[in-house]
């Protein structure tokens, strides 16, 4: 179909047999650096919205279940919190 200039470098992307890595460690090497920089943003996404979402609805939640325990909740939510926005 192609000739090797347009044709995509199969070599390059080959799978090991039986695994999900690349046959090649320079390429694999190469795509845990890409991926390593890639998936900050979303893993901050992340934090974030646990901090946001997570904490306050444990929060809400133990409030109206377990009212006896409120205060310990509290506690390890805010020492958690903390912790997950650096603080801590």
């Amino acid at each position: 179909m192609g000739d090797a200039a347009t044709s995509p470098p199969h070599d390059d992307l080959a799978l090991a047999r039986w695994s999900l890595r690349f046959a090649q460690p320079q390429t694999e090497a190469a795509y845990r650096a890409w991926h390593a920089r890639n998936a900050m943003p979303f893993m901050r996404i992340a934090y974030l919205s646990s901090i946001v979402f997570v904490f306050p609805a444990t929060l809400i939640g133990t409030r109206f279940t377990a009212p006896q325990n409120f205060g310990e909740v509290a506690a390890s939510a805010r020492i958690k919190s903390g912790w997950c926005a650096g603080s801590g």
